[in-house]
């Protein structure tokens, strides 16, 4: 979340910057202006696209769209730029749950990298199971699978490769990583391996951080 805000933070300085020639009507200034301008609208398209701000970013490309010199949409487009920041930084908008999953799973995924590595193979499944397992849901949630919530992790698996989310592969994938992680929350350690919990971590941080 925080490199998010950090690059609204810098798009929003370069704002008055780019405003500042907007009034230039000979090259090269009106020739910088105008690759400036479309940089920066491309930058801005992306954070909100990545944050998860479907109502900013239906406004932003109504605007964009528009046809028209784009020096006058400036000051709008800056303040929807402003406002999307403040309510993402509040949390009231936006995937911002989900970004902080991920935050909070880089933090269990290295802890479970660690405890395999001093060989605490059933607490490292055991995290990455709790990472795996919400990370499911979260993807259960984007893709409106009928109780994402509360179902089983293997339903909200189903969901998902009924919905045509995952392949069938990657649906087998992740069914084998629970099927680890569950051995692993019932201290059944007999039933799998240390490269077992090396390919859940690696699952995790390919998809899940």
């Amino acid at each position: 979340m925080s490199h998010v805000l950090a690059f609204m933070t810098k798009l929003i300085g370069e704002y008055p910057v780019i405003l500042s020639c907007s009034g230039c009507e000979y090259a090269p200034d009106a020739q910088s202006f105008q690759r400036d301008f479309k940089r920066w609208s491309l930058s801005v398209r992306q954070v909100l696209e990545h944050a998860g701000l479907e109502t900013f970013l239906s406004e932003w490309v109504t605007i964009v769209s528009d046809g028209g010199d784009p020096s006058w949409k400036l000051p709008l487009l800056g303040g929807i730029l402003e406002s999307a920041r403040e309510c993402f930084e509040s949390g009231l908008t936006g995937k911002f749950r989900h970004l902080l999953h991920a935050e909070m799973f880089d933090s269990l995924v290295a802890q479970a990298k660690e405890l395999l590595q001093t060989g605490h193979k059933i607490p490292a499944a055991v995290l990455c199971r709790i990472v795996i397992e919400r990370w499911l849901r979260d993807q259960g949630d984007k893709a409106a699978v009928p109780n994402w919530e509360t179902a089983k992790a293997s339903s909200v698996n189903d969901g998902l490769r009924n919905a045509g989310v995952f392949s069938t592969p990657k649906w087998r994938q992740v069914q084998s990583l629970l099927d680890v992680g569950n051995a692993a929350a019932h201290g059944s350690e007999s039933e799998f391996i240390g490269a077992d919990v090396g390919r859940m971590i690696d699952f995790a941080e390919s998809n899940c951080v």
